[in-house]
Formats: C-alpha cells, structure tokens, sequence
C-alpha cells in the first residue's frame, strides 16, 4: 500500500468528492483508493477498553465517508470497487469550500492527537450510555448536557431516585 498525505488543492481536471462506503469499511475504500488517487480519511483516536487491558484504535472520523480527488472519468471505476456504496460529487461552486472543511478536519485530526479535543458524535443529549471505567461501570445512564470540551453530565438512574454526576465522554459507551 501506498501511503501518502493528500494535498487538500483545488487541480483542474480532478476534483474532490465524497465516497461512501459500505457499512465499516472506510480503510479498505482508502487503502483501494491511494494506491490511484490523491485521497483523505479523516481519522480519531478510540479506545477499547477490555477486562485486562485497553487498545486505541483509529477510526473514522466521519463514519461512512473517504474523499478523494479524480477526474470525472475515474468515477465509474471507483463505483465498480465492491466496498464502494456510490460516490457524492459537489457541484463546481461547493468543491473549494469542501477542500476548505477538509482542511479544518485535518486541523481537529492534529488536535485530536494531542488530547485537545475528544469527539464522540455518537453521544448526545438524551443518549442512553453504559459508564465504562470507575465506581459506577456497568451503570446506564440518560446523558443530560454537554459541560465543555471533555466533560458531561449524565443523569442516572438508581434504585428510582436520579444522581447527576459528572463523567469524562471516554468513559462512556453508548447503549443499543
């Protein structure tokens, strides 16, 4: 596999678009897609936490979704990649602001990386989540609000009576 880091520019002739992917499968698509293309898989670190050890992982930042620079005539063959659901292409107008929220992504995916920032999309107001670590693992909650950047107040209910607290978002996992 070729690694390489694309250059978020506008190239006449090429222009980027978005690529869907089938369910869990943004790496393939990229890996497929770098080999031939100038192309971006946002990343964030997660981490797994097991009974005797934890494991980060990358993940997508935006599940779903590798962008990818090419010509107009590169479509049909990105489409025909089986881990490829269909491909979303902006129009003229809206490609250099989708370079520009490109680049403000890798800019989060470098602030991510030094602990500045903890994305969790996944859980918002009215999630039902599972606090992972500390006294209270394994209870479920309601979360409440967002309380700055890393921190949220969740509301748990124990024995019919409900305690807010405040807990770190990597501490919890949602609930399904």
């Amino acid at each position: 596999m070729i690694k390489r880091k694309a250059k978020l520019l506008h190239t006449d002739g090429l222009s980027w678009i978005a690529v869907r992917s089938m369910a869990r499968s943004e790496k393939k698509v990229h890996e497929f897609l770098n080999t031939q293309f100038p192309c971006y898989l946002p990343l964030r670190p997660s981490l797994k936490t097991y009974k005797n050890h934890s494991e980060e992982y990358q993940i997508p930042m935006i599940p779903g979704y590798v962008f990818c620079q090419c010509s107009i005539d590169d479509h049909e063959q990105i489409k025909t990649y089986r881990h490829v659901a269909k491909l979303l292409v902006p129009e003229k107008d809206l490609e250099l602001q989708l370079i520009e929220e490109l680049k403000n992504l890798r800019i989060f995916e470098k602030e991510i990386a030094t602990g500045d920032i903890v994305i969790r999309p996944e859980i918002n107001t009215g999630s039902k989540v599972r606090i992972k670590t500390g006294a209270m693992a394994g209870l479920e909650a309601i979360v409440e609000n967002w309380k700055n950047k890393t921190r949220i107040t969740v509301n748990v209910e124990f024995i019919g009576q409900s305690i807010t607290l405040e807990m770190d978002a990597l501490d919890l996992e949602l609930e399904y």
